[in-house]
């Protein structure tokens, strides 16, 4: 009868172990970041995703774009979206160059439809979109489309405006790396001229333009700028115009915080940081090493660090 009840026991337990290691499996599959795109999900920031494709250096455009059969351009993931999709394109480690990978388009009418675009990389350190000094990667965004970068690193473009990203519509980046890219004309790395512009927790450096903010320039008047936490070396000015990393021509609101400017070098009437109208916040900015090269200021005034016109607020900058 022990010897009954000691089985009895033995087989609850490994029953329960049994349960346990499923459970376990079933919450590690759970943690997994993307799911096939016929199932809807929602990430850790609450974004929810109705449609997920896969975009792989080492995949085919003839697939299907499902993680076991990811496309191989991003163009193709891009083309695979509608307006009314929440719809989120994964890249995979590597680069990503050349032909429907770079110089894209996006027109998606998310504000009618009430869908969204997210692009998703690996990492800043492990995704790369790569210009080789001849192509951007977003040459136009219509201004009806809401598109978010995530984890990606954005080198050597090269266009006559906006040397990256080119965006009329709303715009949100996050953890990105902004490197060696040439504005030949005007307007640098990104350029916004959307409703809304969102700059958190990324790099700009060794970039430069002809005029107008080597990293980021936004202007539009309805829209807001929220620039936060990012990091801002070596921008460069080749002309004599307006700022010298980050430049906001107009805008609505303007909140830029808990940034670092390094080894900005202006000329003639421009800054670091320019903002010429609307209402802005600079608070918590830390600012090294940024000067102008200005000899002479008979006409243009000279600036080294921060140039603001309009209701601006300066709070705890260094």
């Amino acid at each position: 009868m022990k010897l009954n009840k000691m089985m009895l026991v033995s087989m609850l337990l490994l029953a329960i172990l049994t349960l346990g290691a499923v459970s376990a499996q079933e919450d590690s599959s759970a943690d997994v970041l993307a799911v096939d795109s016929a199932s809807s999900h929602v990430l850790g920031d609450g974004i929810s995703y109705d449609k997920t494709i896969y975009v792989n250096t080492t995949g085919d455009d003839s697939n299907t774009g499902s993680q076991n059969s990811p496309y191989a351009t991003i163009n193709k993931g891009i083309s695979s979206v509608n307006a009314s999709d929440n719809a989120v394109i994964y890249l995979s480690k590597g680069t990503f160059t050349g032909d429907n990978n770079t110089d894209l388009s996006i027109s998606l009418a998310h504000e009618k439809y009430g869908g969204s675009l997210t692009i998703i990389g690996q990492g800043n350190d492990k995704t790369f979109i790569d210009g080789e000094s001849v192509s951007s990667f977003l040459k136009s965004v219509s201004g009806d489309t809401a598109l978010t970068l995530i984890n990606i690193s954005f080198i050597n473009g090269k266009a006559s405006t906006g040397s990256m990203i080119n965006c009329g519509g709303n715009l949100t980046v996050d953890n990105c790396v902004f490197e060696n890219n040439y504005a030949t004309g005007s307007q640098g790395a990104i350029v916004s001229k959307g409703m809304d512009l969102k700059v958190t927790n990324s790099v700009f450096k060794n970039n430069k333009a002809s005029n107008q903010g080597p990293d980021i320039c936004f202007n539009n008047n309805k829209g807001n700028v929220y620039i936060d936490n990012s990091s801002f070396y070596n921008a460069t000015n080749t002309g004599y115009s307006c700022g010298a990393s980050v430049y906001i021509a107009n805008s609505k609101n303007a909140k830029i915080t808990g940034n670092t400017f390094k080894d900005i070098v202006g000329n003639y009437n421009d800054a670091a940081l320019q903002i010429s109208s609307g209402n802005g916040q600079i608070m918590n900015n830390v600012f090294i090493n940024c000067t102008n090269s200005n000899t002479d200021t008979s006409n243009w005034a000279q600036y080294g660090v921060i140039y603001l016109t309009g209701n601006n607020i300066l709070k705890q900058n260094l």
